[in-house]
């Protein structure tokens, strides 16, 4: 078994840049046009697709998606494990290989951070604290 983000390393390795320079597989460079709101923003757009993949596709609503950690999702086998209310074991939901791409994309671009927690806040001073339910509704707003 393997966690996310052993997965993300075992591909080329990104860590050395900086994420608003590796965005989900391309590089961008500074120019005018490209502020740390743009950044900000499709760091942002990584993150919700990857988001609304796991709800979408498989049927995880916000707040099973919001308590997922890095532990409970495996690329290399493409599974998630989703822990039900009423359920001590996780139930293991195998991902199709757009959602497991995506999440790819957006562990590479993922705040540096110490939470275990899967999603992360990625902009305004909260930046790279867990993800929690009042940040997670304004995905809908």
């Amino acid at each position: 078994m393997s966690s996310a983000t052993e997965h993300v390393n075992d591909h080329e390795s990104h860590a050395h840049l900086h994420p608003f320079l590796w965005l989900g597989g391309r590089s961008m460079e500074w120019t005018a046009h490209n502020t740390p709101d743009n950044f900000f923003l499709e760091i942002l757009k990584i993150r919700n697709k990857a988001i609304y993949m796991l709800m979408a596709k498989h049927g995880l609503n916000l707040g099973q998606v919001i308590e997922l950690r890095l532990s409970d999702v495996d690329l290399k086998e493409k599974w998630v494990a989703v822990k039900q209310m009423n359920k001590s074991n996780p139930d293991y939901l195998t991902m199709t290989a757009d959602t497991a791409d995506a999440l790819i994309k957006y562990l590479r671009v993922r705040s540096p951070s110490k939470e275990n927690k899967l999603f992360l806040v990625e902009h305004t001073s909260e930046r790279g604290t867990a993800l929690n339910c009042t940040f997670g509704q304004q995905l809908f707003f």
